[in-house]
């Protein structure tokens, strides 16, 4: 269920003399300034401060599978975090955790640009999209996003598993930036907590009430006019899934052919939408919340546990 950590250790082992199993190079900033060392063990960065201070930092999926698809459980986490302490030479409890990020990705039954108009606010927080494949919520201390993890690999020409390919997944994740005792009601989270019981099943909790927290978006949707009428239908597709009532249905598509440019266009769309029409008229009266319900359903279902 972790991701991506960061967590510092002070004190004597802190010393490039101790850490004898470390390759570091110098860490010189922008400035020309030597700031202590650095180095990378896999893919968890490692920095070393001249005062005594060592900081690590990485996804802790991909230490430990060579890629953050697959969902790390417990027993994973403590293997991971025990290999990496005793690369270091440094007990996971000298460790303190200063972020944590947890997620895991689930099966895409809606694409996103459909949960963008259904999912709407969490309370306390910022939403903001990410084109048409993210939604972000957040503050200072926290935050959580969705994303389309099979387009992302494709754009950043990542392998996807075999176990995986061919479908569609969303990645669900909650990113805890500051104040994890706070936030958990744990005191003193160091590196070992991890992969307590205990404290797993919280961020298990955490992860879960984080997404169901999230309020859906009232009324009816709205467009700008469009040139063509595979991106009026595109538009409206997502309007037609997302209508509040069954009854409102007819006024979106009256809409959208009031802004097809052209007669041409205007069959064009009519065409298109005949062969999905079917489908909207046998649907319950409100499919905008059978996504929303059917989304919550997603992240029960998807939970990690013990």
């Amino acid at each position: 269920m972790f991701d991506t950590i960061k967590a510092y250790y002070i004190g004597d082992l802190a010393e490039k003399t101790k850490l004898v199993n470390v390759d570091f190079v110098p860490n010189i900033d922008a400035n020309g300034v030597h700031k202590g060392y650095k180095a990378e063990y896999r893919n968890i960065k490692i920095f070393l401060s001249l005062s005594h201070r060592l900081t690590i930092e990485g996804s802790l999926s991909r230490f430990a599978f060579g890629d953050n698809f697959g969902t790390i459980d417990r027993k994973t986490t403590k293997t991971a975090i025990l290999e990496l302490c005793e690369f270091l030479g440094i007990p996971p409890k000298d460790f303190k955790v200063t972020r944590l990020d947890v997620a895991t990705i689930m099966p895409a039954t809606e694409k996103i640009e459909t949960l963008q108009n259904v999912l709407g606010c969490v309370s306390r927080c910022k939403r903001w999209e990410s084109g048409k494949n993210g939604i972000y919520w957040g503050n200072t201390q926290k935050q959580m996003v969705i994303y389309n993890k099979t387009l992302w690999a494709k754009v950043t020409k990542t392998p996807i598993p075999k176990i995986l390919e061919g479908g569609d997944w969303i990645r669900a994740e909650v990113r805890i930036l500051k104040n994890i005792e706070k936030q958990t009601n744990y005191k003193n989270v160091s590196l070992d907590k991890l992969y307590n019981s205990g404290f797993y099943c919280k961020m298990c909790d955490v992860w879960e009430n984080s997404f169901l927290s999230i309020d859906q978006t009232p009324g009816s949707l709205f467009f700008n006019p469009v040139d063509t009428a595979t991106d009026l239908f595109d538009v409206c597709f997502v309007m037609l899934q997302s209508a509040v009532k069954a009854t409102q249905r007819q006024k979106i598509i009256d809409n959208a052919l009031s802004l097809c440019s052209n007669k041409v266009e205007r069959n064009r769309f009519r065409e298109k939408l005949k062969k999905v029409n079917e489908k909207y008229k046998e649907t319950e009266e409100d499919p905008k919340g059978a996504i929303y319900n059917a989304f919550r359903e997603m992240v029960k279902s998807n939970k990690a546990v013990y």
